[in-house]
């Protein structure tokens, strides 16, 4: 079986820098945007198996994201989001099925490899 492929949705460079470097470690291929627009880009040519998405970007937030790309793949795609505000207060539903976890910033390098050991199939 090949690389799986992870995408890392973030507006600050220093997280996409740490969580690459964390995943590529297990791994993964990691590509990374800065937004959602740059994501769907990439999805028309390659399928990402996950995806780390910050909650608060510009233009789409990452709930909106995991929202398109259900739409798109049904559920072959598991998303993670990730915040600096915790689940209760950005109201995070966690009720689209593609949603497999969450993140708070700062977070732990092993919360990370966790969450990827998890959701791979062995």
């Amino acid at each position: 079986m090949g690389k799986k492929q992870t995408f890392i949705v973030d507006d600050q460079m220093g997280i996409r820098l740490l969580l690459k470097e964390i995943i590529s470690s297990e791994g993964h291929q990691v590509k990374e945007f800065e937004s959602g627009q740059a994501l769907f880009q990439e999805c028309e040519k390659n399928k990402p198996d996950f995806v780390f998405v910050d909650y608060s970007l510009p233009a789409m937030n990452g709930r909106e994201i995991a929202d398109r790309l259900s739409q798109k793949y049904g559920n072959q795609v598991a998303v993670y989001i990730m915040s600096g505000y915790s689940m209760d207060e950005i109201d995070m539903d966690m009720k689209n099925p593609n949603i497999k976890g969450f993140l708070q910033k700062p977070f732990d390098v092993t919360e990370v490899i966790g969450l990827l050991k998890e959701n791979t199939p062995s």
